[in-house]
């Protein structure tokens, strides 16, 4: 998220603002003390003019599936690992 934030040149205040959420919200998400909720993801991604799936799966990682099991696969791949990094923030 840091890294899409710089590319377009704009501040966690100006993200803040634009997404409808505190400065604090943007900090944690970016130094992943805090994973997103749904309605966090898609403001963010508003904010920064991007579909929420390009947080989730940047350009150079995202999964090239060939079968619905396999967009289900890293769908879940995706949540257990937010998850573990929630858990390791506590």
């Amino acid at each position: 998220m840091r890294e899409l934030r710089g590319a377009r040149g704009i501040t966690q205040q100006v993200l803040a603002e634009r997404a409808g959420v505190s400065v604090e919200y943007v900090s944690r998400l970016e130094r992943e003390r805090l994973s997103p909720t749904l309605d966090g993801l898609e403001r963010i991604a508003r904010g920064l003019g991007i579909e929420p799936s390009a947080l989730i799966w940047p350009a150079r990682e995202a999964p090239k599936p060939r079968n619905a099991d396999e967009v289900l696969g890293a769908i879940v791949e995706t949540i257990s690992a937010y998850r573990r990094r929630e858990r390791r923030a506590r």
